[in-house]
Formats: structure tokens, sequence, C-alpha cells
């Protein structure tokens, strides 16, 4: 794990060094990591979840408007008139 203070690292740590649940408890409480409530957990994911979607969504539309972009470019290359040299 490593350990950033304002986007600078701060420390590394290797956890496989801690083989219980407890110590984990203990490290993570040492580095000053709060736990969350259950409901802040929720809220938490609900709020990425809606990000996310947004996100995809946003592909989407823009994906949807290129390919709408590459008919008509293909459409109006189709009706031009060809010179042949």
């Amino acid at each position: 794990m490593t350990i950033y203070d304002d986007g600078v690292e701060i420390e590394r740590v290797v956890l496989s060094n801690y083989p219980t649940k407890e110590a984990m408890h203990a490290l993570m409480i040492e580095k000053g990591f709060i736990r969350k409530r259950p409901k802040e957990i929720e809220a938490m994911k609900k709020r990425l979840r809606a990000q996310a979607d947004a996100v995809e969504r946003e592909k989407r539309i823009s994906r949807a408007k290129r390919k709408k972009q590459n008919k008509e470019r293909k459409r109006q290359n189709e009706d031009s008139p060809r010179v042949e040299l």
C-alpha cells in the first residue's frame, strides 16, 4: 500500500506483513485511516456508480455522434460527382 498526502508519496507499507484482520485494522488506525459506516460506504458506491454511468452515457453519445458524422461524410462523398483522369 502506498500512502500519499496531496499527491506526494509519504510511505509504502507491505500489507502481506499483516497476517490477521486485527493486525490490518490496527495498521489502518495507526496510519490515520477512519473506518466508514456502512451507510457512508453505500453512499460512496452509489455516487461512484452514478459517475461511471454518466461517463458511459457521454461515451455512447459521442460514439453515436461520430457514427452519424461518418455516415453523413460517406453519403456526401457518394453524392459528389467523380472526376476521372
